[in-house]
């Protein structure tokens, strides 16, 4: 428990500390299609996600150096469908935050950290907001907001 406050904290510090640089014009990046994934999660039921690694050339960064993951938060909303952001950065503290929906096998969005609000990242497919820190995050793809709620964070 102690752990998951503590990442939940350099989340809010990292949304934190990109709301304080400049915010550059918004950059798109290369987007795959969203798929919906309609198997839900049995209520109740404990399962572990594991992320795939992204494919070669799907996430990029201004420098040179190779990104790494640093945390990861995953959410669920109440129709049992499941979003994972996860957020890479390099040596530069330059990153992005993907994220992933359930079932796919490789990165749906991606938006590079320092080109966003501190606290919502604008994609081709939809918007997402993250609200109370990082509890909440709400996706809009333009024809439905669908609200999501934490349920597991790690570094």
């Amino acid at each position: 428990m102690k752990k998951i406050a503590a990442v939940l904290m350099v989340l809010s510090l990292m949304i934190q500390a990109c709301a304080s640089d400049e915010q550059p014009e918004q950059q798109q990046n290369q987007i795959d299609t969203v798929q919906e994934n309609d198997t839900p999660v049995g209520a109740g039921e404990e399962q572990e996600t594991e992320l795939p690694e992204p494919g070669s050339g799907t996430i990029t960064s201004d420098t040179e150096t190779p990104l790494k993951k640093q945390n990861q938060a995953e959410y669920k909303a109440a129709n049992g469908k499941t979003i994972i952001a996860v957020y890479y950065f390099d040596s530069k503290n330059q990153g992005v935050v993907v994220l992933q929906q359930e079932g796919i096998d490789d990165i749906t969005l991606h938006q590079k950290i320092d080109d966003m609000p501190s606290n919502s990242a604008t994609y081709t497919n939809g918007t997402i907001v993250w609200s109370s820190g990082v509890q909440n995050a709400t996706y809009d793809d333009g024809k439905q907001a669908i609200e999501y709620q934490l349920i597991k964070a790690k570094q």
